[in-house]
């Protein structure tokens, strides 16, 4: 309970000096149906490293410490569903789902990534989002979007988030990363690639 206190000061003193254009909203509906069960596994803090769970695989690294998102007193904007939601010590915003081709396309429509990526700017128009910028590696796999989008909790709240979409393993890959304050996380777009990269 004193951690999950003083992450909420953290979390909501962090916010009021962050550099980002995405503003958290509160959850004021709180229905006591998260059972605080965490998906860290470790916390490398002298090596700046995380491990986390997702579903049934093995444990994902990330590079910086991650904890969990405090899905009991704020709203998640979930731009990947079914994801796990992670902040880091700017309170950055981390969603990740590794999912199987064949879940990808139950939730999608979608059977591969190449299509799914090829698709996507019209995923984000739909959304009432824009493709601010893109990046290819055609030899990795992977696409990485800047895009521009509203909350779906505060429509007049313009955002930037960072998506990444890769295809590895017969899995596709979908991750984005928002409320990032650049002036304390110069290298997001690394993060990115190297977290599709390494796992």
């Amino acid at each position: 309970m004193k951690q999950g206190l003083l992450f909420f000061f953290i979390f909501s003193w962090t916010f009021i000096f962050a550099q980002s254009d995405y503003v958290p909203v509160e959850n004021n509906d709180k229905d006591g149906n998260y059972n605080n069960r965490t998906n860290i596994v470790k916390l490398d803090s002298i090596n700046k490293i995380t491990f986390i769970k997702l579903d049934s695989r093995s444990s994902v690294k990330l590079s910086g410490l991650w904890f969990d998102f405090d899905h009991v007193n704020y709203k998640k904007e979930g731009l990947v569903p079914y994801s796990q939601i992670f902040v880091d010590d700017n309170n950055t915003m981390f969603e990740i789902l590794i999912f199987s081709v064949k879940a990808h396309r139950k939730i999608s429509g979608y059977f591969n990534y190449k299509d799914f990526s090829k698709d996507y700017p019209q995923i984000i128009k739909k959304a009432n989002g824009e493709i601010i910028s893109t990046q290819i590696n055609k030899e990795k796999n992977f696409k990485l979007f800047k895009v521009k989008m509203p909350s779906q909790f505060n429509k007049d709240v313009i955002f930037t988030s960072y998506h990444l979409i890769g295809g590895k393993n017969n899995d596709i890959y979908r991750m984005v990363l928002y409320n990032v304050d650049e002036a304390n996380f110069e290298n997001f777009d690394k993060f990115l690639m190297n977290t599709f990269n390494n796992n």
